[in-house]
């Protein structure tokens, strides 16, 4: 089917658009845009002045040099029996809490999620002697970057 392109622009002038839906229409009419007010940028500022004075930036202060400690004539002899010598025998990490950072699109096709995890590291330790034992807990934060799947 060939139409001239003059028929086709007779046809489609003709052509009328469909009429509003009066539900629609009434929606429409009472929705206003919901639009930040000026006071809430005024009691933001006023927070963030009121963190300034009650917590000012760090400034450094120079104090009284500290002098040496005074150095003693005669060092303690400590046996070489009281002294240890501890080696890790058991280790484990707990994943605590994990949290989304952002989402990083330096390339469009690859986009990164960034997650922050908070961990437990618990570490025990057993002396040369075979007996005395002690344990060590520790947290820890890191930023693992995740590729996020694209369609």
């Amino acid at each position: 089917m060939n139409i001239e392109d003059d028929e086709l622009e007779r046809r489609l002038q003709a052509l009328q658009p469909a009429a509003v839906p009066e539900a629609l229409t009434a929606r429409l009419q009472h929705a206003r845009p919901k639009r930040p007010h000026w006071w809430y940028l005024a009691a933001a500022m006023a927070a963030v002045a009121v963190l300034f004075l009650r917590f000012p930036p760090h400034t450094e202060t120079v104090s009284a040099p500290i002098p040496p400690p005074a150095v003693a004539t005669e060092t303690p002899v400590e046996s070489l029996e009281d002294l240890r010598v501890f080696l890790p025998i058991e280790q484990t990490s707990t994943l605590v809490k994990v949290e989304k950072v952002g989402v990083l699109e330096t390339d469009p096709e690859r986009p990164i999620q960034l997650m922050r995890t908070f961990w437990v590291d618990d570490v025990t330790y057993r002396g040369d002697d075979g007996v005395s034992t002690f344990q060590r807990q520790e947290s820890r934060t890191e930023i693992i970057p995740v590729a996020l799947q694209t369609y």
